[in-house]
């Protein structure tokens, strides 16, 4: 997930580029959406998620104008055994994996149970594997595209950004790491827990043992593979 941070709205958490690659590819110009969000309001920052994919020439020309103007992007990535697994329930949940059914915010315990209650899912163990190479093999052709045309980034890991799967500390430090670099006159040692407010809930368990219906028949298939340490 690439997060673009520039002057613009309010809102951290959209995907005004599309929710998938098949809204994102059906996306004529990136460029002129990507322009108009930083563009119309007068807040600090604005953000947005833009999903790595197949890049086109069309979001090519829009990362160029990101690193042009040397925006702030913040590189997210996550174990991609979860993303899948997250693919999967949310395509139980919706046949168009729109936002108000993928997240629940805090709070809400009817949207986070059923959730909880569509986590358990059948794994086609080959289209798995699959997907979680080619996941590996975009996100490093993400990367190697920033690095090429020379964006303005940091790289974080998803899992530490939460405290459901990592430390306080290690959410702090890394919370701190993308403020940082968004802000780097500011003085962040002020930053704790307390100053991290969670508004979208967690909605599955972190053990895959806990997701797969199939856990035995996934593990054996990934024994001697080079994405097995992916599996917990």
């Amino acid at each position: 997930c690439i997060i673009v941070l520039g002057p613009g709205s309010k809102a951290l958490h959209k995907e005004i580029l599309g929710a998938n690659e098949i809204k994102m590819e059906a996306l004529k110009n990136p460029l002129s959406v990507i322009r108009e969000d930083i563009c119309k309001n007068k807040a600090v920052y604005t953000g947005f998620k833009w999903k790595p994919m197949d890049w086109n020439e069309a979001y090519v020309e829009a990362l160029r104008w990101v690193a042009f103007h040397r925006i702030p992007v913040v590189l997210s990535h996550r174990n991609p055994i979860d993303a899948y697994l997250s693919a999967q329930k949310h395509a139980l949940l919706s046949e168009d994996h729109d936002e108000k059914v993928a997240h629940c915010l805090v709070g809400d315990t009817a949207c986070i149970a059923t959730h909880m209650r569509n986590q358990l899912v059948t794994v086609d163990v080959d289209d798995m594997i699959s997907a979680v190479y080619r996941m590996r093999c975009q996100f490093n052709g993400t990367r190697a595209l920033l690095d090429r045309e020379k964006v303005h980034y940091v790289e974080v890991v998803f899992e530490s950004l939460t405290s459901q799967y990592s430390s306080n500390k290690t959410v702090v430090q890394t919370w701190g790491k993308i403020f940082e670099f968004i802000n780097p006159s500011a003085n962040w040692d002020y930053l704790s827990m307390k100053n991290l407010v969670a508004t979208i809930a967690p909605t599955s368990s972190t053990s895959h043992r806990d997701k797969i219906r199939n856990y035995d028949e996934v593990k054996k298939a990934l024994q001697h593979t080079s994405i097995a340490s992916l599996l917990n």
